[in-house]
């Protein structure tokens, strides 16, 4: 994305970028000359606890956007079947997206998606009216994705659009050449929201091909723009499908997504106090609603000594800013930072059933030291968790949810799934719970089996109290 900062009488531009699914330790190493230039930047700064607040694009990018969860927009979304559709009464014209809070403070806006069936502001809802921003590349990319129809289903069919490469077309047409000539001609600043999904999406390996014109572009912006703000992000990491997605570093990268930002000197020396908050909040539990909220504060930011608040720029939604005096450090735990429990990667998690697959062997030691409980009631705790026939019964727990919400989805299964295997468990405490997740194969296997369970204990000895507080089909979209 790009955004743009009000100073005295100039602004910034912002650039942000943002890649559907790769995390920080699997984007590094796929796309390393990219990262390794961008890490030599002494303004560049990694996220290590930003963590997502939904499984897929949605639940994640809309705070990000709005500033507010995909809940508090009920009438966005299409709920019900083709023709029997109510409430047609709002749309993305009506909803506190960044793009107007930065039209409004003057800036030229700039939106593209490369994989149009899956739109962020299109999938499943009513769309726009009108366009979100001064430049909207949805009709451009919906009239390429048609001369290969196979486009709006499935990505990685045809990465080119003429004799470019679709990142290309991305990043010069939609990024560097509207920020050409900027400064000489006076033009308005530039907030650009640059979003792939098309090459990451299916293939993690495919995001080498990112490297080259990414690289190419943050060059070519670090030699000609000493006045932008930009940012590295993903939505969420690999989720579905995959040998990755069953390992247990898979499971908690997939929580913790890449975030990277890069200040220019110009925005530090202007503003050295806003920084100096930002460098301590981003140590605590950070949310995509927070950086909502930290894009909305730049519109407010004047150099040190002087006053005054931009107008009609909109709140702040649900999130904190970075850039406000330090706060961030009280959000040390998911329950404080509103993240769902079982999305938590953050939390201090315990294994007490590794895989049985060798290969995953240098995983477990790296991410999960052997681990000895603290205290007595640790002890209890993990003893308890290590018994087959606990084990059992908490995977129960999980298949029956299982088939009630195939049955209430109304789903055509042959018969029930019954319990088979437990390939992983952990367990971590938040506050006054305990959480436990499992990844659990079901029979009959061929009907996509795989299961990640989430469960909130109350009472250890009580299993009316225990709650599936989450349900991932990991083996199959859907």
């Amino acid at each position: 994305m790009t955004y743009t900062i009000q100073q005295n009488k100039t602004q910034e531009n912002s650039c942000k970028v943002s890649y559907h699914r790769p995390f920080e330790k699997c984007f590094i190493s796929n796309v390393i000359v990219t990262m390794f230039l961008y890490s030599l930047c002494s303004s560049s700064k990694p996220f290590e606890n930003y963590n997502i607040l939904g499984k897929n694009t949605q639940p994640n990018l809309f705070p990000f956007l709005t500033g507010h969860n995909m809940e508090s927009f009920p009438n966005f979304f299409i709920n019900k079947k083709p023709g029997q559709i109510e409430n047609y009464n709002q749309t993305g014209d009506d909803l506190p997206i960044l793009f107007y809070n930065f039209k409004k403070a003057g800036y030229t806006t700039v939106f593209y998606e490369d994989l149009p069936k899956y739109a962020l502001f299109n999938f499943l809802t009513f769309g726009f009216r009108k366009s979100p921003a001064d430049f909207y590349a949805r009709p451009v990319v919906l009239s390429e994705a048609y001369k290969y129809l196979s486009q709006i289903t499935e990505s990685g069919k045809d990465l080119c659009v003429g004799s470019k490469s679709k990142i290309e077309n991305m990043l010069e047409d939609w990024g560097s050449k509207l920020f050409s000539g900027k400064k000489a001609n006076n033009k308005p600043p530039i907030f650009s929201f640059l979003y792939t999904s098309e090459y990451s999406h299916t293939d993690l390996n495919q995001a080498s091909l990112l490297d080259q014109p990414l690289l190419n572009y943050y060059k070519n912006m670090l030699k000609n723009d000493d006045n932008t703000i930009f940012i590295l992000f993903s939505d969420h990491g690999f989720r579905v499908g995959g040998l990755f997605s069953d390992t247990i570093q898979g499971k908690f990268e997939h929580m913790l997504p890449l975030f990277r930002i890069s200040f220019p000197n110009k925005f530090i020396e202007e503003f050295p106090e806003a920084y100096e908050n930002f460098k301590i909040n981003r140590k605590g539990v950070t949310t995509p609603a927070d950086i909502y909220a930290s894009l909305v504060h730049l519109l407010d930011l004047r150099p040190d000594g002087e006053k005054g608040i931009q107008e009609g720029v909109g709140d702040r939604g649900s999130g904190l800013s970075l850039f406000d005096s330090p706060k961030m450090s009280s959000k040390s735990n998911c329950k404080v930072a509103k993240v769902p429990l079982s999305l938590c990667g953050v939390a201090d998690w315990t294994p007490f059933i590794r895989p049985k697959d060798p290969s995953q062997k240098e995983s477990i030691v790296n991410l999960f030291p052997k681990k000895h409980p603290n205290n007595s009631q640790d002890t209890e705790l993990f003893k308890n968790l290590s018994q087959n026939i606990f084990q059992t019964k908490l995977a129960n727990i999980c298949i029956k949810k299982i088939n009630d919400r195939a049955t209430e989805q109304n789903t055509n299964l042959c018969e029930n799934w019954t319990f088979k295997s437990i390939e992983m468990g952990f367990y971590t405490k938040i506050v006054d719970s305990l959480v436990i997740k499992l990844s659990i194969s079901v029979n009959p296997v061929k009907s996509f089996g795989k299961f990640d369970c989430a469960l909130e204990v109350k009472d250890m000895n009580d299993f009316d109290q225990i709650e599936v507080i989450d349900l991932i089909r990991t083996s199959k979209y859907g």
